[in-house]
């Protein structure tokens, strides 16, 4: 994974995931996950936890939905995301995860 703002002593440290997988990878292993917009489609189901990575704090979030999740940046749980998008130790970032403000506002009929 690449990461931004760090001090190292290594060169595997990239200021884009686009220019990780470039370096990193063959083309046809390349997809942007972890810095592209959650996307989410209709669904017939019941509210479940959807986790995304928040490039914007470097955090995996969790979304409460009823909603299916369609893009590349959507993760079953907290450690899947935190495994694919960061090298944090995910045990301990999810103890930490932040869920989503927008989760405990009402929702507004349509």
């Amino acid at each position: 994974m690449y990461l931004t703002g760090r001090c190292g002593g290594n060169t595997n440290h990239f200021p884009s995931e686009r220019v990780c997988q470039k370096v990193c990878l063959p083309p046809e292993r390349q997809k942007l996950a972890c810095s592209v917009k959650p996307k989410l489609g209709p669904c017939h189901s019941r509210p479940r936890n959807t986790w995304y990575f928040n490039f914007a704090t470097a955090l995996c979030t969790r979304i409460l939905t009823v909603n299916c999740s369609v893009g590349a940046n959507s993760f079953p749980s907290c450690e899947a995301c935190t495994k694919s998008c960061t090298n944090a130790n995910a045990h301990e970032a999810c103890r930490r995860a932040v869920p989503n403000p927008e989760d405990f506002l009402p929702k507004t009929p349509k």
